[in-house]
């Protein structure tokens, strides 16, 4: 019992020393790079996501709070770079996620379209995901948008 305990403990500070290695690389090459684009941020923030996540379907969404719209600089579905126009904010989950100011964690498909039912919310994905996870991106407790995650078959 103790050996698996170990064991165990040991894959957990595995997990945490690689994460933080992760982000202490993904700070170093920020700080380096001082004259980066928005479009090179989002693809190194996705090239270190990738090695500490299932980042295979992701996006980020930016809320222009006085346009009231949403736009996506950073979009990948199975792997693959996808553009999402942007769009007038709705009733949506980006949309709860950005006035909570909190991570919002849709675990099955049910729950995402019993939400969606409920709160009369707009569901802008083609196909309803299996799981979705919406985190906000926050500067001083304001958010400016959301990194949200998802699944299309997976719960």
């Amino acid at each position: 019992m103790a050996t698996i305990e170990l064991s165990q403990q040991h894959e957990r500070e595995s997990l945490i020393d690689r994460r933080f290695k992760t982000l202490m690389e993904f700070i170093k090459l920020m700080n380096s790079n001082v004259r980066l684009t928005e479009d090179d941020i989002f693809n190194l923030f996705y090239k270190q996501a990738i090695q500490l996540i299932n980042a295979e379907n992701l996006y980020i969404a930016l809320h222009n709070e006085h346009e009231n719209t949403l736009r996506f600089p950073l979009a990948f579905r199975n792997n693959q770079r996808i553009n999402i126009p942007s769009r007038q904010a709705q009733k949506g989950m980006v949309e709860e996620v950005i006035r909570a100011g909190q991570t919002i964690s849709m675990p099955t498909k049910t729950l995402w379209l019993e939400w969606h039912q409920q709160s009369g919310g707009v569901a802008k994905m083609e196909t309803p995901p299996a799981s979705w996870l919406g985190i906000p991106m926050q500067v001083e407790k304001k958010t400016l948008g959301v990194i949200a995650l998802y699944h299309p078959v997976k719960e």
